[in-house]
């Protein structure tokens, strides 16, 4: 039977270390954690790398009305009910999804990293908002890509926003920060930069290699120049000129979707 713990004071230490993972990408990154927001979320990643390491945490008023839910999902498991006073904030999911989950993010990447070749790569630099991010995560596990790279100047691919926004890819591909300058360098095989305005048309690659890793830049900014030294060409997505340019994510759907394309 699931053991339950009702929660309703701020001063509660888990209650405390909940409001940090929602709010500070720092204390993410040292503790190895993350906060999962959303009860398709917390089940979806149960189903992956099961109840080990995970706390899970749900409303009053989710407990409440699903009592025969969690104890048939969590048989075993120790479940913290917060108030929902409390459960706001630190959560957005409400009503039947107010459902959330502390995960090791030292886990999850261990987990994925294994039996991967790391051959098919993305480098994402300076995406700074974390539904963007999030959706290129997505885009990296749906096209099966091995590996998302993220640099220091991009937002925390771990926030619970940019989670939420990966609908699930999180628990399918591997993603982290890194010094994507030292991995870019070392990487064999071709290394591609999406731009806006240079290189021939995406259109034109009638094959890409088998090692390939895409390098995006911030929408508006682009990529570090010292970054783009390191690619071996630049492809571009044609657009009607009278727009200025596509948000990155969906400029990467495409470059995804041709590369697999000429692979089939």
């Amino acid at each position: 039977m699931y053991k339950i713990k009702a929660i309703s004071s701020p001063q509660n230490v888990l209650f405390k270390e909940l409001v940090n993972l929602e709010k500070s990408a720092a204390y993410r990154r040292k503790a190895c954690k993350a906060l999962i927001d959303g009860k398709t979320l917390v089940i979806d990643y149960i189903k992956k790398f099961g109840i080990d390491e995970v706390d899970v945490i749900v409303s009053s008023s989710f407990f409440q009305n699903q009592p025969e839910y969690l104890k048939e999902i969590f048989p075993e498991s120790k479940i913290s009910v917060f108030s929902d006073r409390l459960y706001s904030k630190f959560a957005t999911q409400t009503h039947s999804q107010a459902m959330s989950a502390i995960i090791s993010t030292q886990r999850v990447m261990t987990i994925l990293s294994e039996n991967r070749s790391k051959s098919q790569l993305i480098f994402v630099d300076g995406v700074q908002d974390p539904g963007n991010l999030g959706a290129i995560i997505r885009l990296a596990a749906a096209f099966d890509f091995d590996q998302v790279l993220v640099s220091e100047a991009s937002c925390d691919p771990w926030s619970p926003k940019c989670i939420r926004g990966g609908m699930g890819g999180h628990f399918v591909v591997s993603c982290k920060k890194a010094d994507i300058r030292d991995i870019l360098n070392t990487f064999t095989g071709e290394r591609i930069a999406l731009s806006a305005d240079d290189g021939e048309s995406i259109y034109q690659k009638s094959a890409f290699s088998d090692r390939t890793a895409f390098l995006i830049g911030a929408e508006g900014r682009g990529i570090r120049p010292e970054l783009r030294d390191l690619v071996d060409f630049s492809l571009n997505i044609p657009i009607n000129g009278s727009i200025e340019s596509l948000n990155v994510s969906s400029s990467l759907a495409i470059a995804l979707y041709e590369f697999c394309r000429t692979r089939a």
